[in-house]
């Protein structure tokens, strides 16, 4: 079975390799990260090597005011979800608490939105923004805006992600209507980002 679920993540989520190595991927990046983007470009490589083919997450944060990367956590034992270590979490919050902008950085092995659980991962640890870094070669970047509407909230169990309910519910619009009722109804602003071919 365990080589049967290998085989299969290994075409399924397989890293498109030409798309994050090319130049406009790159500055795709680095335009998140304004002048660490060059350690942002490495991190976000070194990370969809590491898990192309799998579904495993890393996560990398930065501390945007100090230029310095402040940690990495590359261990993730669950299929498609990572957190913060302790220790990393306190050195994300601590940043933040200073009053720097923290960026977390993580990839998703199937492509898809940040979840109710990386906007909660921002939201506990104070960073300012998240970005996905996706097997298909685009960028989710996301960001806290505001406050869910009256009788909305962010939440997530084994079954249900409100972000997710709310984005399918709303994506036969198309995806910016699906974004734009994420950020009027759930305070939660979403970009999706492509990689211009050169």
């Amino acid at each position: 079975m365990k080589e049967n679920t290998a085989h299969e993540d290994a075409k399924r989520y397989a890293v498109k390799t030409r798309t994050v190595e090319s130049r406009g991927y790159a500055s795709m990046v680095r335009g998140q990260f304004g002048p660490y983007g060059d350690m942002a470009v490495e991190d976000v490589r070194r990370m969809l090597r590491h898990r192309s083919g799998t579904a495993f997450e890393d996560l990398y944060a930065y501390d945007l005011t100090d230029g310095k990367r402040l940690g990495s956590f590359t261990g993730a034992k669950t299929r498609q979800s990572v957190e913060p270590t302790p220790k990393l979490a306190g050195r994300i919050s601590s940043a933040a608490s200073a009053g720097h902008d923290v960026a977390m950085l993580h990839n998703h092995p199937g492509s898809s939105i940040p979840s109710a659980a990386d906007v909660l991962s921002i939201k506990r640890t104070g960073a300012r923004f998240g970005v996905i870094a996706c097997h298909d070669g685009s960028l989710y970047v996301y960001e806290i805006v505001g406050e869910p509407a009256p009788g909305y909230r962010i939440w997530y169990d084994e079954t249900h992600d409100s972000i997710r309910d709310l984005y399918d519910a709303r994506a036969k619009r198309g995806e910016d209507a699906a974004f734009a009722a994420i950020e009027q109804l759930l305070g939660v602003r979403y970009v999706h980002l492509q990689a211009r071919s050169r």
